[in-house]
């Protein structure tokens, strides 16, 4: 830390109001401030509410407490009214505002604050405990000089972001656009039938978790929703024993049998992968295997599942980001046409295979930079706080 810079509590530079709010304001809720960006989500429109609020002014940083990790910090240019979740902190004349609410969005900050939590479902900081952490507080205009350098960086990253994930959206896409046209056709020879009619579906269960002996050095293979993210199945890290198999739901899943995930976190939902090694599952995945009658090969419905991603998703009646899950009847519905003649199928099998490939690479790279601007902005914030920004370090 340079010579001229202090360490103060965080008390001593700054208070937090909690101003009971009685006026027709715009609301802020925890839901209206975006994750680690601070972007606000809702409407300056005038609001009224049930519940308590705090006041706040165009002068205050707005700090969601709970669940402290989810880093949700807005720097208002209005007045209005927040929920009580939230705690309005207004800085004295040694910090600046925006400074302050860089220094709350560190991960080193963030990290700290949320040991504080109590609550196990809803963890809430200890303000009282947050206010006493000690802050480097650098002249004013130094601090100035900082955001200042802060803002074109991040607002270069962020620029720099939103091209990528277009690019990584256009290439998901142009796999999707490409197999949508080759597998699915009304030409001669081809069958148009359901997932139900030629295949046979399977699901699985969880033993109870109260019974140690159900987990405790099984061997049995497990699967939950998020293993198949993985696409291809060899193995996974859940486990149960042959008395958690023997007392609960979940039951051996047919080997090259494509799985599909009913619900789950983020992206889970509507995610498909081709099971190669022998296991059993939990009640969030259904097995789809071709039946004996069946002309369609496992391989074929994973490529044919994996392009129609967003339309699943939306087959449960919502937008598809919603956490209503899918079901055995939904699957069975799905629509599918393929080749009666196998050597077709098998054509289309392995171009499609090769050009997924290729796209996995693409979308890989750009998910690789993705990231590596995510932890450049946490670098970025880390020297900032300790002395070491100049602008000219700050490349992207």
């Amino acid at each position: 830390m340079k010579n001229n810079w202090q360490t103060k509590k965080l008390g001593e530079v700054c208070r937090i109001e909690k101003k009971q709010n009685s006026s027709f304001l715009p609301y802020v809720g925890l839901e209206d401030i975006e994750s680690n960006t601070g972007r606000f989500l809702g409407t300056t429109e005038v609001r009224e509410v049930k519940s308590n609020t705090f006041y706040f002014t165009s002068s205050h940083v707005l700090y969601g407490r709970l669940r402290p990790y989810l880093n949700k910090v807005f720097l208002p240019e209005f007045d209005g009214h927040c929920s009580t979740e939230i705690f309005p902190i207004i800085p004295n004349n040694l910090l600046d505002r925006k400074f302050l609410f860089y220094w709350l969005t560190t991960n080193e900050t963030v990290d700290k604050i949320n040991s504080t939590c109590t609550g196990a479902r809803m963890p809430r900081a200890n303000m009282n405990e947050v206010i006493d952490f000690e802050i480097p507080v650098p002249p004013i205009q130094e601090q100035k000089r900082i955001v200042a350098i802060l803002d074109q960086a991040f607002a270069d990253i962020e620029k720099l972001r939103a091209n990528t994930e277009r690019n990584l959206k256009n290439a998901r896409e142009l796999f999707e656009s490409y197999a949508k046209k080759v597998l699915f056709s009304t030409a001669r020879g081809w069958i148009e039938s359901t997932i139900g009619k030629e295949c046979n579906l399977m699901t699985g269960g969880t033993p109870s978790k109260t019974e140690k002996k159900y987990f405790d050095n099984g061997t049995i293979r497990w699967l939950v929703s998020g293993d198949v993210h993985k696409g291809i199945i060899e193995d996974c890290e859940g486990r149960i024993t042959k008395l958690g198999l023997a007392n609960s739901n979940a039951k051996y899943l047919p080997t090259n049998s494509v799985v599909i995930a009913l619900n789950g976190q983020g992206k889970t939902r509507g995610t498909v992968a081709l099971l190669k090694v022998e296991a059993t599952c939990n009640q969030s995945i259904v097995s789809i295997f071709p039946k004996e009658s069946s002309g369609i090969f496992s391989e074929y419905i994973l490529l044919n599942l994996q392009s129609r991603y967003n339309e699943i998703r939306k087959m449960t009646g919502d937008s598809g980001n919603d956490r209503r899950g899918l079901n055995m009847p939904l699957i069975r519905s799905i629509k599918i046409s393929f080749p009666s003649s196998y050597e077709e199928q098998q054509n289309m099998i392995r171009k499609l295979t090769i050009l997924k490939e290729l796209n996995n690479d693409l979308v890989l790279r750009y998910q690789e930079k993705i990231n590596y601007l995510d932890q450049l902005k946490k670098s970025i914030l880390q020297k900032a706080f300790t002395g070491q920004l100049t602008k000219h370090e700050v490349t992207v």
